[in-house]
């Protein structure tokens, strides 16, 4: 048997690896392996398991998981990035993951064998450093054992892809002021909620925007509501991971890396404030959260939603084009924003386009302030200014 494993480096390509017979029947797609790679072992993602007999290749050492740590939604909206952000798949998956190496303490070995009572209720990690991880997954293969965890005491299952039609909700868009925001996000998820379907809100950051919203959304929805980000305490955030995968009718905040969180029966995506720069990850790979999680709602067949007082530019150009549903809040009027286009044979000292000085002299003329918003270190070239001598 033949792996293909993505691994966690700057290189856009998978790496064929031979399967050692002692792991063939445990080996399959999105389990971590360690392999060798050079000079040094990494941790990669299986993608694909084949026939063959891998003449030449390098073996696989071992298995780091007992059961995989992604699900199809997760695994889908990390390849479309990786595409998307022409980044490697190695890596958007190692992002996507925030808990691969302590999640072993949080899930526990339940088994009514008599000859494995020794290792009933014992953690995972535990269990494997005891009995060793192959036996533990020949007792998993078997039914002998099965996976639970500390939080929920519901055993852990592998959720499918969902069956939803990809991208069959429209984005909406609701211009507001706080309170009508807060009013508005509460009665989507009240209605998620009673049907038993999980909700995912993206927030900017914990300290402001996140405290606030976990404590009136908690008072509002108690007990239902769970922080996912790097913020948190450890075992907190493993809570969160849990009964995000493993129950239903629950409110999961969190910042930009809880957009691959996976979650049981999603029924809702909110970004709250989509405009705020937080949603930008400048680590391991690129990418704008905002943009993942609208993607995430059309892989799920679910609605997404965004909300704010000053929605970005992109997102006014698409309602008032008719591509982005605005519903309540305050209309958006049409056309919001104008197109310039300059001319590339132009010098670089030239290249803002003449309607666009045009538009800045006429504010100016007039006593108005203009605020020039440049893409950031990048994400682009830098703005010029000759006359003022500024960059």
């Amino acid at each position: 048997m033949i792996a293909d494993v993505a691994l966690p480096l700057p290189i856009d390509k998978t790496f064929s690896y031979a399967v050692p017979d002692v792991l063939i029947p445990f080996a399959r797609p999105f389990l971590r392996v360690k392999v060798p790679f050079r000079t040094r072992s990494l941790a990669g993602f299986i993608l694909d398991i084949r026939e063959g007999v891998g003449e030449g290749l390098k073996p696989v050492h071992g298995l780091l998981d007992c059961v995989p740590l992604i699900d199809d939604a997760c695994f889908e909206l990390c390849k479309w990035a990786a595409g998307y952000y022409a980044a490697p798949l190695g890596l958007a998956l190692k992002y996507a993951l925030s808990l691969p190496s302590k999640i072993e303490k949080y899930r526990v070995l339940r088994t009514e064998e008599p000859s494995l009572v020794h290792l009933d209720n014992l953690t995972l990690k535990k269990a494997c450093a005891l009995a060793g991880r192959m036996r533990v997954l020949d007792y998993l293969k078997r039914s002998l054992a099965e996976l639970t965890d500390v939080f929920t005491g519901k055993r852990v299952e592998r959720k499918e892809r969902p069956t939803g039609r990809d991208g069959a909700r429209r984005v909406a868009l609701f211009v507001g002021g706080l309170e009508e925001r807060l009013a508005f996000y509460a009665s989507l998820i009240s209605e998620e909620l009673s049907r038993g379907r999980n909700v995912l809100m993206l927030l900017p950051d914990y300290q402001a925007a996140g405290a606030f919203f976990f404590r009136c959304l908690s008072e509002s929805f108690p007990g239902s509501v769970f922080w996912y980000g790097s913020s948190l305490p450890e075992k907190k955030k493993a809570e969160t991971y849990f009964r995000a995968g493993a129950e239903a009718g629950r409110l999961i905040l969190g910042n930009k890396s809880c957009v691959f969180l996976p979650l049981r029966d999603n029924g809702l995506v909110i970004v709250e404030r989509p405009e705020e720069d937080e949603y930008r990850n400048e680590e391991a790979f690129r990418f704008n959260a905002v943009r993942l999680a609208v993607r995430r709602a059309g892989i799920e067949g679910v609605r997404a939603v965004l909300g704010s007082a000053a929605p970005p530019l992109e997102a006014l150009k698409r309602a008032a084009d008719g591509l982005v549903d605005v519903v309540e809040g305050r209309a958006v009027e049409s056309p919001p924003a104008s197109s310039m286009r300059g001319d590339r044979n132009r010098s670089r000292q030239s290249y803002v386009p003449d309607a666009m000085i045009g538009a800045i002299r006429e504010v100016l003329d007039q006593k108005g302030n203009v605020v020039v918003h440049a893409l950031r270190r990048g994400y682009g070239a830098n703005l010029f200014c000759r006359d003022a001598k500024l960059q």
